[in-house]
């Protein structure tokens, strides 16, 4: 977009001169200058919008302040969705703390075989120890027989 009239042609002027005795040569070269008027279109859209932009916020009707009815029914949903929420929040840590109990249950489970693992082993080398020693000191006392009567 330029400041130019696209209607005008431009005109250039070319001025020869020779010396001697012949006289001055002017020469005239026209040329039309075709620009484009995307431009001044899009300045155009643009305005179109804006004005109708403004006519809708003129006439627009403002926005009414809310009823009382309206007021409580909002409080009352607020109050609903306070409850819900504090709810959600309890099961949360409801689900926590029984979460936390299983895993010490599990662990108590745990010690607990392991601990009745070492009384068997343990059980286990007595009985094996006290094998061994009785295999050593075995005495078999026969009864002595009798005579017949």
């Amino acid at each position: 977009m330029t400041v130019n009239d696209p209607d005008l042609t431009h005109t250039e002027t070319e001025m020869r001169r020779t010396y001697g005795s012949a006289p001055d040569t002017t020469v005239i070269r026209t040329r039309e200058v075709r620009e484009s008027n995307a431009g001044w279109w899009l300045a155009a859209l643009v305005a179109i919008i804006a004005i109708v932009a403004v006519v809708f916020l003129v006439t627009r009707e403002p926005t009414t302040s809310p009823t009382e009815a309206e007021m409580t029914a909002a409080i009352g949903q607020a109050q609903t969705q306070a409850a819900l929420e504090n709810a959600q929040s309890s099961v949360k840590a409801t689900r926590a703390a029984a979460d936390a109990a299983i895993a010490r249950a599990d662990a108590a489970t745990s010690d607990a075989n392991a601990r009745t693992e070492a009384v068997a082993r343990q059980a286990a080398e007595r009985a094996a120890a006290t094998a061994a020693t009785a295999r050593d000191s075995v005495t078999i006392t026969v009864p002595a027989e009798t005579e017949p009567r």
